[in-house]
C-alpha cells in the first residue's frame, strides 16, 4: 500500500503539478516521511528491529519481500517435485500447503502455463482495454502488476477486486465523457465553419 503511495506521489508530482505547487507538496511528503519515521522508530521499533535482523540474517531481498523468497525457495521445489507434465500445463497444488504468497508465481502454480496465460490475458486485455490511453492509466497498470509481483492475495482478494473495478469504471468513465466533450467541440467548430 505505502509503495503504491509513493509511487502515486512521484508520478502526480513529476507529469500533474506545476513548478508553482512543487515546493509545499515536496515539504508536505517530506512532514509525512517524518512522521512515519517517527512511527516507526519510536512507537513500533520492533518492526525496524524485525526488518533489521532479516537483512542481518538473509539479505535486500529477503527484506524488500518479507522473506517471501524463502517460501519461494522450499515450498516451490517442493511443489514441483509432485508434478507431472499435465500440471505444468494446468496448474494444480494444495494452497493451504504450498502457497508462496507472490501472485504471478501462486498464479502459475495453481493455474500452470496455459490457465496462467488465459488468467493474464484476461485481466491485463479486459480490465485494462481503454480506448485512449493516458500516461496515469499506464503507471497504474505498471504498479498494479509490479505490486502483484512482489505481494500475496493482490489479484484475488477480494478487497482489492472492488476497487480495481471501481477504478476501471472511473477511467472508463471518464475516458467517455472526454470523448463526448471532444466530439460536440468538433462538431460545434464544424458547424462554425459552415456559416
Amino acid at each position: 500500500f505505502y509503495l503504491y503511495l509513493i509511487l502515486l506521489f512521484l508520478y502526480v508530482l513529476i507529469y500533474k503539478i506545476s513548478w508553482l505547487y512543487k515546493l509545499p507538496i515536496i515539504l508536505f511528503f517530506l512532514f509525512c516521511i517524518g512522521f512515519i519515521a517517527y512511527q516507526l522508530f519510536f512507537v513500533y521499533p520492533f518492526l525496524v528491529e524485525k526488518f533489521i535482523q532479516i537483512y542481518n540474517n538473509r539479505g535486500l531481498l529477503s527484506t524488500l519481500l518479507s522473506e517471501r523468497d524463502m517460501l519461494f525457495e522450499w515450498r516451490f521445489g517442493e511443489n514441483i517435485k509432485l508434478w507431472t507434465f499435465l500440471n505444468y500445463l494446468f496448474g494444480g497444488y494444495d494452497q493451504r500447503v504450498f502457497i508462496i504468497e507472490m501472485d504471478f508465481v501462486d498464479i502459475f502454480l495453481f493455474f500452470g502455463t496455459i490457465g496462467s496465460l488465459i488468467y493474464l490475458y484476461l485481466n491485463f486485455f479486459l480490465l485494462f482495454s481503454f480506448p485512449k490511453k493516458t500516461s496515469f492509466i499506464v503507471f497504474f497498470v505498471l504498479v498494479y502488476f509490479f505490486q502483484a509481483a512482489l505481494s500475496g492475495h493482490f489479484f484475488y482478494s477480494a478487497t482489492n477486486s472492488l476497487y480495481l473495478v471501481l477504478i476501471c469504471l472511473f477511467f472508463s468513465s471518464h475516458q467517455r465523457i472526454d470523448f463526448k466533450s471532444q466530439s460536440k467541440s468538433i462538431m460545434i467548430r464544424q458547424s462554425d465553419d459552415k456559416h
